[in-house]
């Protein structure tokens, strides 16, 4: 029983004493190096509790890293943000004002050379399209 107890303790001192890796930064202004589609550059400010992107000319995006919703200004859109680990996943619903709604699933995640990878997946009328972006820090 003492040596349970004994392990026990032992397992929960290094528990405690275990620290969990920082959530990556996406901030900064990013230049697209590779894609499977026409990018722009993408820029993004991040805090502990938000982050809002804009690539190009396109109004910009802002969204809640807890996982609650959070409406667009601009767009008829609903954005929900979740972290795994260090990837950061974005869901985007978007009502256009006649039309079907669209959903697209953005996965972002720093490489280990710190190039930022979006991997975006757009279902839209039955229709799934797959789109991946490598951008590196200007």
């Amino acid at each position: 029983m003492w040596l349970a107890l004994g392990t026990w303790l032992v397992m929960a001192t290094g528990m405690a004493h275990a620290q969990v890796a920082p959530l990556p930064s996406f901030a900064g202004t990013w230049t697209p190096v590779s894609s499977e589609a026409a990018a722009e550059s993408l820029v993004v400010t991040q805090s502990a509790t938000r982050l809002t992107y804009r690539a190009g000319d396109a109004p910009a995006i802002e969204v809640t890293l807890d996982g609650s919703v959070t409406r667009q200004r601009e767009e008829n859109t609903e954005a929900t943000a979740t972290w795994t680990a260090g990837t950061l996943t974005i869901v985007l619903a978007i009502t256009p004002e006649f039309g079907d709604t669209s959903l697209q699933k953005q996965t972002w995640r720093l490489d280990p050379s710190g190039q930022l990878v979006i991997e975006t997946t757009q279902d839209r009328r039955g229709q799934t399209r797959v789109v991946r972006v490598v951008y590196r820090k200007a």
